[in-house]
C-alpha cells in the first residue's frame, strides 16, 4: 500500500511538471506569434492603415489612434492636455489622445465608404489618402511613411496656431 501511494504521488508530480512545461510552451508560442504579427500601423498599404485608423477612431480606441499620430501631433495634444490640466488644477484626469475626437477629423468613421491614394499628390513616403463618405463628399488624410510604419499627419500644428490667435484676440 505504501509503495502504491508513493507511485501515485510520483505520477501526480510528473503530470504536474508536464502540465507546467506544456503551459510554458503554449505561452512561449503565443508570445512568438504575437511578436511576428505586424502592428496595425505597420501595414504596407497606406489605405489599409487609414482604414484601421478610421476604425480606431470610431471605436474610440485612443491608444491605437495615438500610435498612428506623428510625434509632432502628439506634442500638440500633450500641450492641449497641459492647458486643460492647468485650467482644472489636474482634478479631471484625461489622456492626451482624448483631446482628439472623431469630430476633429470626421463625425463618424462609419460614414466612409472608400479610401484611395491620390497619386497626383503623393510622393513615396508622403501620401494623401482620400476618404470618400457615403454622401459622395471627400476629405484628405495625409499620411507619412517613416521606418516600417505609417503615421497620420493631421494639421494639428495649424489648429494650435489658430487657438493661439484666438487667445490673442485675432
Amino acid at each position: 500500500m505504501v509503495f502504491s501511494r508513493g507511485v501515485g504521488v510520483a505520477a501526480i508530480a510528473v503530470r504536474g511538471r508536464a502540465w507546467a512545461v506544456a503551459s510554458l510552451c503554449a505561452l512561449l508560442l503565443f508570445v512568438a506569434l504575437s511578436c511576428t504579427r505586424p502592428q496595425p500601423y505597420e501595414l504596407e498599404d497606406p489605405t489599409e492603415a487609414a482604414k484601421v485608423f478610421l476604425t480606431a477612431l470610431d471605436y474610440q480606441a485612443g491608444e491605437m489612434v495615438w500610435e498612428f499620430l506623428l510625434p509632432e501631433d502628439r506634442e500638440v495634444l500633450e500641450a492641449r492636455k497641459a492647458e486643460f490640466d492647468a485650467l482644472t488644477d489636474g482634478k479631471i484626469e484625461r489622456k492626451a489622445w482624448e483631446f482628439l475626437s472623431p469630430g476633429h477629423i470626421i463625425s463618424s468613421p462609419a460614414e466612409y465608404k472608400g479610401v484611395t491614394v491620390d497619386e497626383g499628390r503623393s510622393d513615396g513616403d508622403n501620401v494623401v489618402v482620400v476618404v470618400e463618405l457615403q454622401d459622395e463628399s471627400t476629405f484628405d488624410l495625409p499620411m507619412v511613411h517613416k521606418g516600417a510604419r505609417w503615421y497620420v499627419d493631421l494639421p494639428l500644428e495649424s489648429l494650435s496656431e489658430q487657438d493661439s490667435a484666438k487667445q490673442r484676440g485675432m
